[in-house]
């Protein structure tokens, strides 16, 4: 096996980060990772940098605290029509800890890509109808994930990458629509389907209409046959 062939695939990766060259530590700079494995990642940004540069980096993977590792500049290439430049790192230096979290995080990220069944993550405060739409979606073979709250529902679709998101607008900590907004902003993700549960038709009036055909409102109550209309009605459009 040559000496730059990957083990392990890089998995496509949007996440804002901070980096410092190891001779300039601590100053950092702003830095985009866009591919990630357990052996190396793409980044791309605007400093000029030099291949066999050590970089230190310092990631939020969804655990809570940032994971912190050096790198080495193996390759460099540029975004054609930008300032930026795109860079090629292989992990030299990771602690047992943040190894652990790269590890973890990867693995959740490659198993949406080796699931069988779709995977659903509702994210719904109230238990009884989170459990009514659990069980449904489960006879409608999804897998299926419950987040009680906006803030650990992010966290599972950042960690997980679901294939249907049922998420009602009003949620403690933070609500369904300040989620959507960090999906389709902050993770720059317009394809994942979003379900979402309108207290009423006023409600759902308010927020419609943004973010494209990858979403859909449906008012409460409903039945589960009115649940189930709208999950593959939302799925024809976005697999498409």
């Amino acid at each position: 096996m040559g000496k730059n062939q990957r083990l392990y695939e890089r998995l496509d990766f949007h996440c804002p980060c901070a980096c410092a060259l190891l001779d300039s530590f601590p100053d950092t700079f702003p830095a985009t990772i866009v591919d990630f494995g357990p052996q190396g990642v793409g980044f791309v940004c605007a400093a000029k940098l030099k291949a066999g540069a050590s970089v230190f980096f310092s990631i939020d993977l969804g655990d809570g605290e940032p994971v912190k590792f050096i790198a080495k500049v193996r390759w460099t290439g540029s975004v054609a029509n930008t300032d930026n430049h795109r860079y090629g790192a292989k992990i030299l230096n990771a602690g047992p800890e943040a190894l652990e979290s790269i590890v973890r995080f990867y693995c959740k990220r490659l198993a949406p890509l080796k699931r069988k069944k779709k995977l659903a993550l509702v994210i719904v405060g109230d238990r009884n109808s989170a459990g009514f739409i659990e069980k449904n979606l489960t006879a409608g073979g999804f897998d299926v994930v419950v987040a009680k709250d906006g803030e650990s529902g992010f966290s599972e679709y950042r960690s997980r990458r679901p294939d249907l998101i049922v998420l009602a607008v009003r949620l403690p900590e933070l609500d369904g629509i300040e989620v959507r907004r960090r999906i389709r902003k902050l993770q720059d993700d317009r394809t994942t389907p979003i379900l979402m549960l309108a207290a009423s038709e006023e409600e759902a009036r308010q927020h419609e209409g943004k973010y494209g055909a990858a979403q859909k409102f449906l008012m409460k109550p409903f039945k589960a046959d009115g649940l189930m209309a709208a999950v593959k009605e939302l799925l024809k459009v976005t697999d498409r």
